[in-house]
């Protein structure tokens, strides 16, 4: 009975909308709520609703890969993108297989490229080297310096891999200024993803030791150095070398100096 009443209530209403005569005999009080009369609006508008906004997600500033060939996935990140590396998610290990395939080509079609932009920087770069760096790409789950370097020729970029007070110095774009800075430390390394400020390059030219790192060892042969020219470097590796001979500095500071090369 009252699904009846309410429908024809309902007719009722349309009826005297829409059709004449127009009899509104009904209690329209009972919409009131629900129009936009001035009292309403009022009440709307002061009303205020509160929108959680998502926090802007940033690059970090430091970037320690997880992979366990943490120098490929920084200088990969380096070139891609902080936002690509993430992007990957578990398929790691296929697009380091791809890129390293894309570079031991690249390095099979530039070899004359390599050799020459090795030796302007007094580099050893030989044709067995290649050929030993072409099989690492492949087969070796650690990325070795020579291998970094060409990964830096490929990528054009100036990089310092440093070790406390020890630092290599990857020049590979003639055409930047950008240096950029990758750290090691304990095993791993680390990427500082933006470029290098020329203050905190001098600190590292200034308070650092350079090492080659196409060199069996890092040093010259001991005759060659003053005991001044020791004491001065093992000063700067922070080595304690009171009352030690020369030889004994020597030894010291390559021991020091190897950590970083191997």
């Amino acid at each position: 009975m009252n699904q009846q009443s309410n429908l024809f209530n309902h007719y009722s209403y349309l009826n005297q909308i829409f059709y004449i005569p127009k009899k509104f005999d009904h209690d329209w009080s009972l919409f009131e709520k629900y129009t936009l009369n001035n009292e309403n609006l009022d009440k709307l508008t002061a009303e205020k609703t509160t929108i959680e906004s998502k926090p802007i997600k940033t690059d970090p500033d430091v970037i320690e890969p997880a992979q366990k060939d943490s120098l490929f996935w920084c200088i990969y990140i380096l070139f891609h993108g902080y936002a690509e590396y993430e992007h990957i998610q578990n398929k790691h290990k296929n697009i380091e297989m791809e890129e390293k395939q894309k570079i031991m080509l690249f390095c099979q079609e530039n070899a004359s490229k390599i050799k020459e932009h090795a030796k302007t920087n007094g580099l050893k770069m030989s044709q067995v080297r290649l050929k030993e760096i072409q099989s690492e790409l492949l087969l070796d789950k650690k990325t070795s310096y020579y291998v970094f370097y060409i990964m830096a020729f490929y990528y054009k970029l100036n990089i310092i891999v440093q070790c406390d007070e020890i630092y290599m110095h990857f020049q590979c774009n003639d055409n930047s200024k950008d240096l950029f800075l990758i750290q090691y430390s304990k095993y791993k390394y680390e990427l500082q993803i933006q470029c290098l400020k020329e203050d905190e390059k001098s600190h590292i030219f200034d308070h650092c030791i350079l090492i080659p790192f196409d060199k069996e060892k890092p040093l010259k042969g001991l005759s060659t150095y003053k005991v001044s020219d020791l004491e001065k470097m093992a000063l700067k590796l922070k080595l304690n070398v009171t009352n030690k001979k020369k030889n004994e500095i020597y030894e010291m500071i390559l021991l020091k100096l190897t950590e970083l090369q191997n």
